[in-house]
């Protein structure tokens, strides 16, 4: 009898709290941003989207949670165990407990609102409550659907070498994107955007992943998803397991900048990694380019000595200074070849000290080469299929979910650090595209070994970063092919793409500064580009100069084979180095508008412009180009300026006088240069 009044007593506290869940709207709101849950009719419901959108609009959208066992998951499968809501400082969040009815599936989700940036965070874990296994075929890390109609969607393409084209149509039919080259922006990049024109309101959506996945865009409603992609195309979730999914950040604004600025803010109060003391976005200079493979301690006196002269604060030697045989394939014996380095690596460390700059190495720990001795020692250290080690290009891919091959990769670079005395940074490549196939260490194909090793790769840039505190982390892949939110939160900055020719660099400038704060990104000057470091002397001073200032959105660097340069232009380096310099600070963690639109990578022509301002409005600076087709002057309309302020404005080091931002914001400011391929840095102080 005892036990029946409990079980009573314990359903009606149930069903009463259950009840006032379904009388409840729950809201976040960060900025003009708000998220609303509520339990309907059909099971947990939605509305998400700017105030001024959505504060007259009656529709509730239901949540997508994909498909198990080759049924559509519902809402209404689902019971609601909890929806609350809890402060921690300025982060607001609004977390649901949902257990579906018939499948041992529970799911713990939440929404983020970050301080007033005016960015949603999305974030979700299924895990198995039962006694069985469960295959889900996907599971999306975010989904957001907005009323109204008459929708476009603009994405960015991505490739070796052309990494971030822009492209915007008429959202007509649902659209489906999907990358599983392995690597997260090899075919796309993880960005979406909707834009409903009546209204003028933009909504951006950042998958926070680094492998395979998925996205969306729907028309009936407007509708963005994204999801990771599982290996193989199916996910087996364990009993007891839990799959902690990719976060998926959105915000919204009245224009495509005004919404990336807002994730820019969220990039840099909450997300990015703050730079090393005493390495603020310094300016490096890396060997490859000019040097390629062939490095030796010999050839690369002349340019540390050459590089300090410049002004340069980091000197990086790129690959090829470890093994003496095929560099490719014996990738993972990481000892310093001692025919290139009689005296070991030391000798040119302190050469570079003594000149005055930091040293930094490149790396590429993920990889084996399959002559290399660690791979045939331990062949089952890495990721596989149908009991192969996956390979590419005579490659293999460690798991770093793998404990050994974590701690190997952390004992060789503690191994160089310490031969070099301490390495202030450090440059970590990615070469291969491997796909979506694998299986787990049993031969199991359970979906999930790419996942667990880039949830692994994370853990151990965090244990770089806590053991080597002084050192700048920097993400390559081929260029920009794992470029994402993800990554980012692990490592100081991206090497923006392999290809260095000035016209498509102006394109990759502009497009990455839509998408990341551009502190989080590096590029260099070469020469003619492309894995050319050719200096054409024929060329004019000018020509050059407008290529030293295209990398200058981001952070800068040199690559060439400067002890060739004529000295008009290491007259002309020294000069850029220190304006670059002098502009860093604004650049770095700016608000981002792009005054003009995306230029075409190959054949680009008119101007371009770009303006950074400051998080206080106090400090401005407009990057300007000149290319093809195009007449001598440009009128830049700013934005992002303090309306009332008055500012100091010079052109070039030469001064414009003062103005208002109201003045710089409707009149604009007109910009001269009488050549074609120049370029022109506006600094805009407070007065």
């Amino acid at each position: 009898m005892k036990d029946n009044k409990l079980f009573i007593l314990l359903f009606v506290l149930t069903f009463s709290a259950l009840e006032g869940i379904g009388q409840t709207i729950f809201q976040i709101k960060t900025a003009d941003f708000i998220v609303c849950l509520r339990n309907g009719k059909d099971g947990l419901q939605y509305k998400a989207g700017l105030e001024d959108q959505i504060k007259n609009d009656t529709t509730w959208y239901a949540f997508h949670f994909g498909n198990a066992e080759d049924k559509v998951l519902l809402p209404s499968d689902f019971t609601i165990t909890d929806i609350r809501e809890s402060n921690q400082g300025d982060v607001r969040s609004i977390g649901y407990l949902l257990q579906h009815r018939l499948l041992p599936l529970q799911i713990a989700g939440k929404f983020t609102a970050y301080s007033q940036t005016g960015v949603i965070e999305q974030t979700a874990e299924f895990r198995n409550t039962g006694v069985y296994p469960v295959r889900i075929n996907e599971i999306p890390s975010g989904s957001f659907s907005f009323p109204g109609d008459r929708y476009e969607y603009s994405y960015m393409t991505s490739a070796w070498s052309k990494e971030r084209k822009l492209k915007t149509k008429t959202l007509d039919n649902d659209t489906l994107f999907v990358s599983k080259e392995g690597r997260s922006s090899a075919v796309y990049s993880p960005w979406l955007c909707l834009h409903q024109s009546d209204a003028g309101i933009y909504y951006i959506a950042q998958l926070a992943w680094s492998g395979n996945w998925t996205a969306s865009v729907g028309k009936q409603p407007a509708t963005i998803r994204m999801s990771e992609y599982f290996d193989n195309g199916f996910l087996v979730l364990l009993p007891g397991e839990t799959h902690q999914l990719p976060s998926l950040c959105i915000s919204g604004g009245t224009s495509m900048d005004a919404a990336a600025n807002r994730l820019h803010r969220y990039q840099r109060d909450f997300l990015l990694p703050k730079q090393p003391a005493g390495q603020f976005m310094p300016v490096q200079f890396n060997s490859w380019f000019a040097l390629f493979e062939g490095v030796t301690a010999e050839k690369l006196k002349p340019y540390v000595a050459k590089a300090a002269d410049f002004g340069c604060e980091v000197f990086v030697i790129d690959a090829g200074w470890y093994c003496t045989k095929d560099w490719f394939k014996h990738i993972g014996d990481w000892y310093a070849n001692p025919e290139s380095f009689p005296n070991g690596l030391i000798e040119t460390v302190d050469d570079v000290r003594s000149s005055g700059m930091k040293f930094g190495l490149w790396f590429e720990l993920e990889m084996w080469g399959e002559d290399s001795e660690m791979f045939m020692q331990h062949p089952e250290w890495c990721l596989q299929y149908d009991g192969v080690a996956i390979h590419h290009d005579y490659r293999k891919h460690l798991d770093f979910s793998h404990p050994d091959a974590f701690k190997w990769a952390l004992d060789q670079f503690d191994r160089i650090y310490r031969e070099c005395n301490g390495i202030d940074w450090v440059k970590l490549d990615y070469n291969n595209s491997i796909g979506s196939r694998f299986e787990n260490e049993q031969g199991i194909k359970t979906g999930d070994r790419l996942h667990r090793h880039i949830r692994g790769y994370y853990a151990w840039l965090d244990s770089l970063r806590t053991h080597y505190p002084g050192m700048m982390i920097e993400n390559c892949s081929s260029g920009g092919l794992r470029l994402d939110l993800g990554i980012a939160a692990h490592a100081h900055t991206t090497w923006l793409s392999d290809d260095t020719s000035p016209n498509p660099s102006l394109g990759m400038a502009w497009s990455n500064t839509l998408e990341c704060l551009p502190r989080a990104v590096n590029h260099w000057i070469v020469g003619k580009g492309n894995h050319d470091a050719t200096i054409d002397p024929t060329l004019a001073t000018g020509y050059y100069d407008f290529m030293f200032k295209i990398p200058m959105n981001g952070q800068f660097g040199i690559s060439s084979r400067i002890i060739e340069w004529s000295p008009e232009l290491c007259q002309c380096a020294v000069k850029n180095v220190q304006l670059y310099k002098r502009i860093r600070t604004v650049i770095a963690d700016a608000d981002c508008y792009h005054l003009t639109s995306q230029p075409d990578y190959d054949d680009p022509a008119g101007w371009m412009a770009m303006q950074y301002v400051s998080p206080d409005r106090r400090q401005s600076v407009v990057t300007v180009y000149r290319t093809r087709s195009s007449e001598p002057t440009f009128k830049a309309i700013l934005q992002g300026l303090d309306l009332k302020r008055k500012y100091k404005v010079s052109v070039d080091d030469v001064s414009k006088g003062v103005y208002t931002g109201s003045t710089l914001m409707k009149s604009g400011l007109t910009i001269s240069l009488p050549d074609e391929y120049r370029a022109s840095v506006v600094e805009i102080n407070d007065k």
